[in-house]
């Protein structure tokens, strides 16, 4: 069953920067470290994380502020070239409070071989001769969430909600839809940074029945022309490491492999590693 609101994480400002944390990821996502002091902000989420008893901190920093992260005993789990404005590099960076987080569990791999192995296995069906690709407005919002609830039995935000989508909507996410025999059958977004000139290509998700299509690699082709109409420069995307067709689609799709994020995110019912993919778009 899809987590409800008040079971999901929660986005605010704490010591100066926007984090995500909660039970349900058991972990402080820091999403933007803006001009904070690094050491304090380290001193403050480290004592957040010990008070709830999380046991990670996620991080996504500038190169330039990694040094005291470094120190402080955060790792390097992947990279993304030149993140922010094509000028400087972006860290993806873990912190584990509990060591055994830190272990996966079984080990996987983003390599071509395993990817290649695995796309031609999955079930296919015709495309609808009517389907077609669509910007999402507030008005499918209730659509959406029903779509999304339908593919996830848990998501890291509450896309199963449509006030969510709603709002996020109205704050600059752009979603798009794939329609076929008069309805949505199909989602993705574009998470734009404007201040760093780069886009997050997510919440992709397919209801069951469609699935095989290749919807996604459309939705991901058409939402990049989108991003560079918008002065998007640099895409990338946070994909679960045990869905080898999403993985493939990035692949196929001409993005690079930048690391995993270990036990990083709750999806689908579990928390699980995360591969990181990057492009430029300029």
């Amino acid at each position: 069953m899809f987590i409800s609101p008040r079971e999901q994480d929660v986005v605010e400002y704490f010591a100066g920067v926007l984090i995500q944390h909660g039970p349900l990821n058991d972990r402080i996502y820091l999403m933007n470290l803006e001009q904070a002091d690094p050491k304090i902000v380290i001193k403050a989420l480290t004592e957040k994380a010990e008070h709830f008893g999380y046991t990670k901190i996620f991080a996504k920093i500038p190169a330039s502020a990694a040094k005291q992260f470094i120190l402080s005993g955060f790792r390097i789990e992947a990279r993304v070239p030149l993140f922010f404005n094509r000028t400087e590099d972006a860290l993806f960076l873990g912190y584990y409070l509990d060591e055994r987080r830190s272990h996966e569990k079984e080990i996987v791999s983003a390599g071509v071989a395993p990817l290649n192995s695995t796309r031609n296995n999955r079930p296919r069906r015709v495309k609808s001769s009517c389907a077609s690709i669509r910007h999402c407005s507030i008005d499918d919002a209730d659509v959406m969430a029903d779509i999304y609830r339908q593919v996830f039995a848990t998501y890291p935000f509450p896309i199963g909600e449509p006030g969510y989508l709603v709002k996020q909507m109205q704050t600059g996410v752009s979603y798009f839809g794939v329609e076929c025999e008069g309805s949505l059958v199909s989602l993705a977004a574009i998470e734009a940074d404007s201040k760093a000139s780069a886009a997050e290509m997510t919440d992709f998700g397919t209801l069951t029945e469609w699935r095989g299509n290749g919807y996604a690699r459309d939705l991901l082709k058409h939402m990049e022309v989108a991003a560079k109409r918008a002065g998007i420069l640099t895409a990338f995307t946070i994909a679960r490491t045990n869905s080898p067709g999403m993985n493939y689609v990035f692949l196929q799709g001409g993005y690079s492999f930048g690391g995993r994020l270990i036990n990083n995110t709750n999806i689908s019912g579990n928390i699980e590693s995360m591969n990181v993919w990057h492009k430029a778009l300029s």
